[in-house]
């Protein structure tokens, strides 16, 4: 059996805030598939970022805590962390203690598979410096380089 929550009409869109990142997949899901399909069972959760500096893969590193009211205070799981290039361009704008992570979706289907999506939004005086450097690197999130650099047709 398999459940699915979209929860994006219950979490307003801040004033002066816009969507920097649309519809993104947490990496590392997969090795923190418990911790993942705890929050997605969660009635009402949120999530935070937080950055990494023991990682070792990617010195970039923002992990993503999935978040939600206990009964002795908040659990915060981390239950993945944000692709390498966009974090790579956060750290670059200098802006992640300015942006927010919206949840868009949890699933948890069958042998365990557990898929988060989530937007980022931040004010937008920082959008452009968050989208160049995100262009600065060739290779950066697709979905975010897309709002930046036009298809070739």
């Amino acid at each position: 059996m398999s459940t699915e929550k979209c929860p994006l009409d219950e979490r307003e869109m801040p004033e002066g805030f816009q969507v920097f990142g649309e519809r993104l997949e947490m990496w590392g899901v997969r090795f923190r598939k418990d911790d993942a399909a705890a929050f997605a069972n969660e009635k009402k959760g949120w999530l935070e970022l937080e950055r990494d500096p023991e990682n070792t893969h990617d010195p970039n590193a923002i992990k993503v805590l999935g978040c939600s009211k206990g009964f002795f205070g908040i659990k915060r799981r981390v239950i993945g962390w944000i692709p390498k290039e966009t974090a790579r361009a956060i750290v670059e704008a200098e802006c992640l203690n300015q942006l927010r992570p919206r949840l868009l979706k949890t699933f948890l289907g069958g042998r365990g598979y557990v898929e988060i999506l989530f937007q980022i939004l931040g004010p937008e005086d920082k959008k452009s410096a968050f989208l160049q450097a995100v262009a600065r690197k060739k290779g950066g999130d697709k979905k975010i380089r897309d709002k930046v650099e036009p298809q070739e047709k």
